[in-house]
């Protein structure tokens, strides 16, 4: 739920583009392992048996589409 503060995505990116942009992919690990520093994330990810949500561009899709209308 978005109203949770540790509620956040792992995003599936290829390993280099997601060092490019200091593992952001990752942000659901950070959210509930905040003292690791960025270049940690990937490594805590397959320690912690994580799992990606979606993948990132198409979260990207979504956000720049903006919220859903009902």
């Amino acid at each position: 739920s978005l109203t949770d503060r540790l509620y956040a995505k792992n995003l599936a990116l290829p390993a280099f583009l997601s060092s490019l942009i200091l593992h952001f992919n990752y942000h659901g690990i950070h959210h509930t392992h905040t003292t690791l520093k960025w270049y940690e994330l990937p490594e805590a990810f397959i320690k912690l048996h994580g799992h990606y949500d979606q993948s990132y561009f198409e979260a990207s899709i979504e956000q720049l589409s903006g919220p859903e209308v009902e």
